[in-house]
């Protein structure tokens, strides 16, 4: 079980090409490669997950997923895998993260929307609940209040906010 736990869609202070993340979590009692691996978007946006080898996410480890992975410039945070943003950036108030494995199969989707019961957040990253919940309900996540990095944005990327 691999579930998007965590998205920063709408940075404050930072511009959205350089602060946006999400962050994924292995629930599943074994390893898994993501070498190969696709993140989709509803609006027709696609990356596969290229990282030149195996890319393992361990049981009970958190990775995060950014569109910069240079701290100086993204708000401090650590991204493990950082994808283009023009191929696949997030929109500020409703968007689609999905997360397909080597054979197209879903694994995990999230489809956020401020209109549609999901918190509003600039500045500040949205978190699941808890990593077994719906987390297409938009009733199940939460505005993050911990700061992260330089302190500019709240949130919790790469560990546990359950």
């Amino acid at each position: 079980l691999i579930a998007i736990t965590e998205i920063m869609y709408d940075p404050a202070g930072i511009a959205d090409a350089s602060g946006e993340w999400f962050e994924i979590y292995n629930a599943a009692d074994e390893a898994i490669d993501l070498n190969g691996w696709r993140l989709d978007s509803e609006d027709g946006t696609f990356h596969f997950i290229q990282y030149g080898g195996q890319f393992i996410i361990e049981p009970g480890q958190f990775l995060v997923f950014g569109n910069n992975d240079d701290e100086a410039t993204n708000g401090e945070v650590e991204v493990h895998y950082q994808y283009p943003g023009v191929d696949y950036p997030l929109d500020n108030t409703s968007d689609s993260i999905i997360l397909k494995n080597l054979y197209g199969d879903v694994i995990d989707s999230v489809h956020y929307d401020e209109n549609g019961g999901f918190p509003k957040a600039k500045g500040k990253s949205i978190e699941l609940s808890h990593p077994y919940l719906d987390n297409d309900n938009g009733s199940l996540w939460k505005v993050a209040t911990a700061p992260y990095g330089d302190g500019s944005n709240l949130g919790t990327p790469g560990e546990a906010s359950w």
